[in-house]
This record gives structure tokens, C-alpha cells and sequence, in this order.
């Protein structure tokens, strides 16, 4: 890999560090205000692997590939976690 495919790849992971963060958030706050402690629950399990793909995944991303499988992953957790909030907000 050259050093412009690196310099790429890096900061497509910062980009989708911080999208990760958004969903992660996202879900956070229905957690908290759906009172969601369990460990077993699986929005808790849930939270779990958006974090590994936060602080791991991503960053062992060797390229752009990988890195795009991941951003789909969170692009369907993110459609999951609204889904899910448009059904609390309407109850």
C-alpha cells in the first residue's frame, strides 16, 4: 500500500470512527431512556459489538474493502436503532 492508499484508509477510518460514535450514541440514548440495564438484553448486547467495531474493527481495517463491509454493518444498525425508536416514540 502506498502512502496516499494509507493516508486514504486512515481517514476513512476517522470518518467511520465517528459515524460508529453517532450510532453508538443513538443507541445509548434509547437505552437510557427505555431504562435498559441487563446485560443479557439484547440492545446491551447490541451496544457491545458497535463498540467492538468502534475500537477494534475499524482500525484493524487493512483496507478499504473491510472497511466498507463495517460501514454497512453500521449503516443497518443504524436503520435498526431508529426503527426502534420510532416505535418507543409512538407508544
Amino acid at each position: 500500500m502506498n502512502l496516499s492508499e494509507q493516508y486514504n484508509l486512515t481517514l476513512e477510518q476517522e470518518v467511520t470512527r465517528e459515524y460508529a460514535a453517532y450510532v453508538m450514541n443513538k443507541l445509548i440514548n434509547l437505552l437510557i431512556e427505555e431504562n435498559i440495564s441487563d446485560d443479557n438484553d439484547p440492545l446491551m448486547i447490541l451496544q457491545r459489538h458497535l463498540s467492538h467495531l468502534k475500537n477494534n474493527q475499524i482500525l484493524n481495517a487493512e483496507d478499504l474493502n473491510q472497511l466498507n463491509k463495517i460501514d454497512g454493518k453500521l449503516q443497518y444498525f443504524n436503520d435498526y436503532i431508529d426503527d426502534l425508536i420510532e416505535k418507543t416514540v409512538s407508544h
